[in-house]
């Protein structure tokens, strides 16, 4: 497992102060340490198995799919649409938030697309 690399200021941010105090204050480092431990958590990186088919539907972080196709006319703007209904738990809403603003200008709201897929946003 990696970590990500906007999270590194953050791990070493609180793991100083812990290496620090250690011998004067152990309670207060203990704390840091801890806090260092929580930052490892929040800014993990894991590998995620991709499936190699062309029309497979994936789910960003470690989400489910909880519905792929058609959308339901009721929900969606006039035209034809596709649907894709993703369920993150609030942990992995959390740690995806920080990784996606970590890596693209445009926040949370761009999510993974694999290659060779056209990505088109809309505002809004």
């Amino acid at each position: 497992m990696k970590i990500d690399r906007a999270g590194w200021p953050f791990v070493l941010g609180a793991a100083g102060p812990a290496l620090g105090l250690a011998l004067v204050l152990p309670w207060l480092a203990a704390a840091f340490a801890l806090l260092a431990l929580f930052m490892v958590y929040f800014f993990r990186d894991p590998d995620r198995a991709v499936p190699g088919q062309p029309d497979a539907v994936v789910s960003p972080a470690d989400g489910r799919v909880l519905m792929a196709g058609e959308a339901e006319p009721a929900s969606a703007p006039p035209g034809a649409w596709k649907q894709v209904s993703i369920f993150l738990s609030r942990s992995t809403c959390t740690s995806i938030a920080s990784h996606r603003r970590a890596r693209h200008p445009r926040g949370i709201h761009a999510g993974a697309v694999p290659r060779g897929v056209p990505a088109r946003s809309r505002p809004g």
